[in-house]
């Protein structure tokens, strides 16, 4: 009998993997390296569907310049402003995830409360990708909803380009990478 392991059981096995090794890392933080911390604005673009925008704060952890380790803890606010005139309403969403970056190879989550103010829905979404510490990340995720999915301009995928912008970090990293 043949085995199906489908995009949606992949990304679940990613997404245990991605919290274990996140909060891992956290753990391993000693006194001295908690100063590394530090907080970031968000921005990011994207497309599930139909393209969406975000903005918020993160909690940038950089662990090791030179190999590219860091962690992010993210809150942000998603509009899917509905600029494709399909008559639906825009839809808003909260959103908080986790990404780590190892080298260029970047893996999160999201959780995300949708809402059109008629309907809403929670939103989980595994995302792999690509990014360098933190500073730019570029994602593709799979849209796993908990009940029906009440927003037909949203699919089940996600491609997304984000940003952590704090300027005493992004100097920092360049004068060391020199």
């Amino acid at each position: 009998m043949k085995s199906k392991i489908g995009l949606k059981s992949i990304l679940t096995i990613l997404l245990i993997f991605n919290v274990v090794f996140t909060f891992g890392q956290l753990n391993q933080i000693s006194e001295k390296q908690k100063t590394n911390f530090n907080w970031a604005f968000r921005v990011g673009v994207g497309y599930q569907f139909t393209n969406y925008i975000e903005s918020g704060t993160s909690l940038w952890y950089i662990n090791d310049k030179k190999y590219g380790n860091a962690v992010l803890l993210y809150s942000t606010l998603e509009c899917n402003p509905n600029l494709n005139g399909n008559h639906h309403k825009p839809i808003w969403g909260l959103k908080i995830g986790a990404e780590a970056y190892n080298n260029i190879f970047a893996y999160g989550f999201e959780l995300k409360q949708l809402t059109d103010f008629d309907n809403n829905s929670l939103v989980l979404t595994p995302k792999l990708g690509i990014g360098a510490l933190g500073i730019i990340g570029l994602f593709f995720g799979f849209n796993i909803y908990d009940k029906a999915n009440y927003f037909p301009s949203i699919g089940k995928f996600q491609v997304g380009l984000n940003a952590n912008i704090n300027k005493k970090c992004i100097a920092e990293i360049l004068r060391e990478k020199k």
